[in-house]
Formats: structure tokens, C-alpha cells, sequence
């Protein structure tokens, strides 16, 4: 409970539930005994509400569910995939970006991230097609906002998967 935080905790709480909008989720209700942490995570995890970055929120939603899919932590992932579906993804598309099938988007931006994320999250060579194709129809902004926020989601990952948080955990309210 927040009122039998220590002030380092408070502070940590105080941060992150700015960046997070007042509710803290997953690895944040872990982050935030870490208030050196918590200051240096809370205005990246900023940067990915909206309007903040450079993606809409299906593509956002491709290149998380990607990496998420990857490291196979049960938290982010159930949680995820609701807001993948409440963006209109299609279940079965959800179900192969989770499990790293082959899948195929109408939208051709969101078709290029998910080639991109794919590329990253299996740790393989970007060929030059894919990244001519990335930088003329991402752009370069997107594009780094894509890898960034993939690296975000692999420390989301490792620390709920660490302390084995369930994909049913309550989150945090002030």
C-alpha cells in the first residue's frame, strides 16, 4: 500500500504513475522500490502514450505483441493481446504475432512493421529490401521509435518473467 511506502518508494510510485496515467501495471509495480530507475524509465514509457510517438496504436500493437512473443512472459502477453483485439486486430493475426508465425496485414505500413519487428526479435540480418521498404514507408522516427520501444518490452519481459508474475496480477492504485 502506498501509504506504508518509504519515501524513496513514494517518490519511485509518484513518477511512474505520472508516465503510466495514474495506474501502475506489471513490471512498474516492480520498478518502483528502484527510484533511480524509476526517474530514468518513467519519461520513456511517457514517450510511448499517445500522442507521444510516432506510431499509430495497431502498429504499436504488432511490434509489442512481436517481441512479446518472444520472451514469453504470461503477463504482457494476456494483457496485450486484449488491446490488440480491442484495436481490431484480428484474433488469429494476434495469435500469430504472439507466437511468431507467418502472418499477413492489409495496411502496408503495419506490414512493414511487423517484417521489421520480426527481423529484430529473431535477431536476424535487416536485409537492404527490408530496409529501403522500412525508411520509405516508416521513416526513420517510427523506425526508431519501433526498436526502442522493442528493448522497452524486452525489460518489461525479463523483469515480470524474473519474479514470475502471473497473467492474471492486479495492478496498482494510488
Amino acid at each position: 500500500p502506498h501509504d506504508q511506502m518509504t519515501p524513496e518508494q513514494q517518490a519511485g510510485f509518484r513518477i511512474l504513475a505520472k508516465a503510466e496515467g495514474g495506474e501502475l501495471q506489471g513490471p512498474a509495480k516492480i520498478w518502483v522500490d528502484n527510484t533511480n530507475l524509476a526517474t530514468a524509465v518513467a519519461p520513456l514509457a511517457d514517450h510511448f502514450h499517445p500522442p507521444n510517438h510516432s506510431l499509430t496504436q495497431r502498429e504499436r500493437e504488432i511490434a509489442v505483441c512481436v517481441i512479446l512473443g518472444k520472451w514469453h512472459a504470461p503477463f504482457p502477453i494476456n494483457a496485450h493481446n486484449r488491446v490488440a483485439i480491442e484495436l481490431a486486430i484480428s484474433p488469429e493475426v494476434v495469435d500469430a504475432l504472439l507466437c511468431g508465425q507467418p502472418t499477413r496485414l492489409e495496411d502496408q505500413r503495419e506490414q512493414t512493421v511487423y517484417e521489421l519487428a520480426t527481423a529484430l526479435a529473431a535477431g536476424r540480418y535487416i536485409p537492404r529490401s527490408l530496409y529501403n521498404r522500412a525508411v520509405e514507408v516508416l521513416d526513420h522516427d517510427r523506425i526508431t521509435d519501433i526498436t526502442v520501444l522493442m528493448g522497452m518490452y524486452t525489460a518489461v519481459s525479463f523483469t515480470l518473467k524474473f519474479y514470475d508474475v502471473p497473467a492474471d496480477a492486479p495492478g496498482m492504485k494510488r
